[in-house]
């Protein structure tokens, strides 16, 4: 099998991973969680450019991994790596998502998402997510004694509907990021 093969096939794995996360049930800590970020301030963070975080050898998708290590490996250990939330513009669902910020207060994306272009986009730091990282070395995110994983809707049904859709449509064959962008009207 060739290796762009197998990067498919871990592509497909990967998507339909995330979007069994947004398929759960809705709990009462969303609810509360969506109503308490939406009173949250929003900043605006610049995305680092891709060749420069080629550089830094960042990947893709790993926000978390990404901010930690940053956060460990500054000399000065000025810079902080902050959770908190990108709104997804197509859907209304918040992302939980992790930048980092300057000594200075300015915040920058140090993740790589190939398929997006903008240069900068809202986020809201969320002052109240606890985030720890496991024997397994995935991350817990803890917010007022709730557990999040992906993100927060604000339509839980028609976010789940959506999932199944995409479901479909990749375990059909279809390229992941295609049907994602087909769903977001992008």
């Amino acid at each position: 099998m060739g290796e762009a093969k197998k990067r498919l096939i871990r592509q497909r794995a990967d998507f339909l991973r995330v979007l069994d996360q947004w398929s759960a049930e809705p709990s009462a800590g969303e609810m509360e969680a969506l109503a308490a970020i939406q009173s949250l301030p929003v900043v605006r963070v610049d995305r680092v450019p891709a060749d420069q975080l080629a550089k830094m050898r960042m990947k893709e998708r790993l926000c978390h991994d990404n901010c930690a290590w940053y956060e460990a490996n500054d000399p000065a250990g000025e810079w902080k790596a902050v959770t908190g939330w990108i709104v997804d513009v197509a859907t209304g669902n918040f992302v939980l998502h992790a930048v980092i910020r300057s000594p200075a207060g300015e915040y920058a994306c140090i993740t790589p998402v190939p398929h997006v272009s903008a240069r900068s986009f809202d986020f809201i730091p969320d002052p109240y997510i606890f985030t720890t990282r496991r024997a397994d070395n995935s991350f817990l995110h803890v917010r007022n004694g709730h557990v999040f994983g992906t993100g927060v809707r604000p339509n839980p049904a028609k976010t789940i509907a959506d999932v199944k859709i995409a479901r479909a449509k990749i375990e059909a064959g279809h390229d992941p990021v295609e049907v994602l962008r087909s769903l977001s009207g992008t």
